[in-house]
């Protein structure tokens, strides 16, 4: 047992072993000089003599007074300070570097960065953060295969003592990603949000949180969250994961065409594919798709469209209610009969592969009817990349945009846009061009329009922009989100002079994110239990709420640039 313990206490030490042998050299000294005192009192042997064998045993010289005591000295020097010293120092220092580039060592660190996962959004972060001067942490699992500067601690967020010892009070930035491919990865995410924010609660300090999550029902729930009074600890942003990645193709570019009142042709975006990806376009399409010549068509094309569609409206029943949907399969076609039109997206389930001559007989329709961009989502991307490959040949020439989600696999597809084959295939999803990786810009345009809401209604003199942010609900912050993400687009298609226009673009938005997020009309608003009064046709409104549209209209630079000392 006592070997045992030597020897792992020679082998794991950080530092005790020092100390040990720290001890056992003042031992053997204080004994060595109580010899030379005591044992040896004729003199011969001073207390300098034996400090200096034992500090250099080359003092030693033989044929002197009590050389057996000398030598025994001597021999204990080489073996304590120089075998054992030096390989103690040896292993320290070993240790010391192992226990680094695994993760196992912990340094003090204060108004740092703290990454929590290593997933595929950990590059684009630590490019992004590149300039930063705070120090970068990450703490994941595995050591990321990720250049960069950073210091990487081995552990798990939802493992208290690992999460713990990363300090998170003590920073000034926290980023909850997760890790790709991970089971449970927004349960894990949420159990280490709680203790962040029941731990930095305790020591009194409010870092911004970053939360990502990669499940819709997830997002559901949390936009249905209510924040009491005394719930603390409020700066804290959620992005779900997919949506995010949609918002890159069709929020802010040129994807999407840009359709005038006079235009001859409606807005038609195709998504091949179902699955949460299919998911994040089809809602980030209806956030921002509301065009000044009518409805937008949103066609989903797939072998099981409808029952996807299906999970769709049991989600979100209050949308299908409110919009015109149909199924469309090889014998037909059956169309829904609408409640009560609240939405200018117009939903098509078809039920079939892009393979079948019918379907894509469906495809050369649209494309030479309407404006049609259209987004491959299927969850694989092998096939992802095969459809992309193999549309008819007209939809290359007259799509207004084509675009694949690909998580992996994209250079075949590059090497095709190469060719002028297959038009000009963007690419989105994980391997896609992330513009703003740290979420900055898309959480400051949604700060800019709820401070116009803020200003107009609540304290006119206000300019704490982050006070006013985070203390709203998630519903409220997502739906200034979506409002600004609606501008880009909005500001292509409409005159600047249509007011009257751009007022009933926006609350036709507003509509359909409001159903999105789960609310419903009634009589009177209840946002309590999810049910809003203003949840009609715009002309339906009455006057004092067409100003909140019209506030937003009128201010879309601000939204868009921030450059405006006093919005309207």
């Amino acid at each position: 047992m006592i070997k045992r313990r030597f020897d792992k206490l020679l082998a794991e030490g950080h530092g005790r072993q020092l100390i040990v042998l720290l001890v056992a050299v003042l031992c053997f000294l204080s004994v060595s000089l109580l010899i030379a005192k005591y044992v040896f009192a004729d003199g011969q042997l001073s207390w300098q003599d034996v400090v200096a064998i034992l500090l250099d045993p080359g003092c030693f010289q033989g044929a002197g007074p009590h050389d057996w005591f000398r030598l025994l000295i001597a021999l204990m020097s080489i073996f304590l300070l120089s075998a054992l010293l030096v390989s103690s120092f040896t292993n320290v220092f070993e240790n010391i570097s192992e226990d680094m580039r695994s993760g196992r060592r912990r340094y003090s660190l204060h108004n740092h960065i703290l990454i929590l996962g290593a997933g595929y959004q950990l590059r684009k972060i630590l490019e992004a953060l590149r300039d930063d001067p705070r120090m970068v942490v990450v703490m994941a699992p595995q050591k990321p295969k990720v250049e960069g500067s950073y210091i990487y601690y081995s552990g798990r967020r939802d493992v208290w003592a690992d999460l713990a010892g990363a300090k998170p009070e003590k920073t000034s930035e926290i980023f909850i990603i997760g890790n790709d491919e991970e089971e449970g990865s927004d349960t894990k995410s949420l159990q280490a949000l709680r203790w962040i924010k029941e731990r930095c609660l305790l020591k009194g300090s409010e870092p911004l949180c970053h939360l990502c999550v990669k499940s819709f029902e997830t997002t559901e729930v949390l936009q249905y969250s209510r924040k009491s009074e005394t719930s603390g600890y409020q700066r804290i942003n959620i992005v779900n994961d997919y949506e995010y990645l949609a918002e890159q193709l069709l929020v802010g570019t040129d994807f999407l065409p840009a359709l005038r009142k006079e235009s001859d042709k409606q807005a038609h975006v195709v998504i091949i594919g179902t699955g949460v990806r299919a998911q994040a376009v089809a809602y980030t399409v209806a956030h921002v798709c509301h065009y000044p010549n009518g409805h937008t068509q949103l066609t989903v094309i797939d072998p099981d469209a409808l029952k996807w569609g299906r999970k769709l409206m049991a989600a979100r029943p209050a949308l299908y209610e409110h919009s015109r949907w149909a199924v469309v399969e090889e014998n037909g076609r059956q169309e829904n009969e609408c409640k009560r039109l609240l939405s200018d997206i117009d939903w098509q389930f078809v039920n079939g592969s892009t393979e079948e001559p019918w379907v894509r007989a469906l495809l050369e329709d649209d494309v030479m009817r309407d404006a049609t961009s259209i987004i491959i989502c299927n969850e694989s991307d092998d096939c992802a990349t095969t459809i992309a490959l193999h549309l008819p040949r007209i939809v290359y020439q007259k799509a207004s945009g084509i675009a694949v989600w690909i998580d992996n696999s994209e250079e075949l597809l590059r090497c095709a846009a190469e060719t002028n084959m297959y038009g000009q295939i963007k690419i989105l999803g994980t391997v896609g061009d992330i513009t703003d990786p740290l979420y900055r810009n898309r959480i400051t345009m949604g700060q800019r329009v709820n401070h116009l809401y803020y200003t107009a209604y609540v304290d006119q003199h206000s300019t704490d922009l982050d006070r006013e942010w985070y203390g709203l609900s998630e519903t409220d912050k997502y739906s200034s989100i979506y409002c600004a993400n609606a501008t880009p687009l909005r500001m292509r298609c409409y005159d600047t002079k249509d007011l009257e226009g751009l007022c009933e673009s926006e609350h036709r938005r507003w509509n359909v994110s409001q159903l999105l997020m789960g609310y419903i009309p009634g009589e009177q608003t209840d946002k309590e239990q999810f049910v809003h009064a203003d949840l009609k046709p715009y002309e339906e409104l009455p006057p004092e709420e067409h100003k909140k549209d019209y506030l937003l209209v009128s201010n879309a630079h601000y939204i868009l640039m921030g450059d405006i000392n006093n919005p309207q």
